[in-house]
């Protein structure tokens, strides 16, 4: 027998599937022949569907869609995992859906957290970015002030984290004066005339968000 080199080029393999073909060697005049069997592997992938949510503040169940040719885990760091949670997975062929649940906000500022999906190698990863909002709220340092029946002026503190603005509420005798405010505090002045009747009186003044409705109120009575 006399030996004989052959060299072969494999093309680069960027399908998702492991690929199968043969070289065959044939004799030109009789016939005989052997074959080569060549088995290359697939291109692996991981592919996140969608990278980021957004979400209430009342908390949610988001459905994360991915698709891959490899066995995937997932994972929530450690500083995420007291709102996200994982529940159990739905699966198809090649799309897989892994559904997590995501707690109502307490907070009063919004916050990220991320997911982290890979192959157990650890060679592909995805990231996922949940964002919730803040639990929108206006608090004041007193729901209620009685005052004197001489003219005075109310000082009301306001934290809040959404804007608002103040309605009075059926109390034509109190108006609002000029307020200062700081980064999250706000103070409210509000003019309280004089009571010339002869009986008490209560008015109230509405703190409502311009954009989610949001509210507090004070009550303002003073004596006859």
């Amino acid at each position: 027998l006399t030996e004989h080199t052959k060299y072969f080029k494999v093309a680069a393999n960027t399908t998702k599937s492991n690929r199968t073909g043969k070289v065959a060697f044939v004799n030109t005049t009789t016939g005989v022949s052997d074959t080569l069997t060549v088995t290359q592997v697939q291109d692996n992938a991981l592919v996140v569907s969608q990278k980021e949510y957004e979400v209430s503040p009342s908390g949610t169940i988001i459905d994360v869609k991915y698709q891959t040719n490899v066995e995937v885990e997932y994972e929530i760091p450690a500083e995420y995992s007291s709102w996200i949670k994982a529940v159990p997975s739905s699966r198809s062929l090649t799309e897989y859906t892994q559904s997590f649940v995501i707690s109502a906000n307490e907070g009063y500022d919004s916050r990220e957290g991320i997911l982290i999906f890979k192959d157990k190698t650890g060679t592909l990863k995805e990231t996922v970015t949940i964002k919730q909002g803040q639990k929108d709220a206006i608090i004041l340092s007193e729901k209620s002030v009685a005052v004197e029946s001489s003219e005075s002026t109310v000082e009301v503190k306001v934290n809040s984290n959404v804007d608002f603005e103040t309605k009075i509420l059926d109390a034509d005798w109190i108006s609002e004066a000029t307020s200062a405010r700081g980064l999250t505090e706000h103070t409210k002045y509000f003019k309280v005339a004089a009571n010339t009747t002869k009986s008490n009186r209560i008015g109230k003044v509405a703190f409502v968000s311009t954009t989610t409705g949001v509210s507090d109120t004070l009550t303002v009575t003073q004596v006859q």
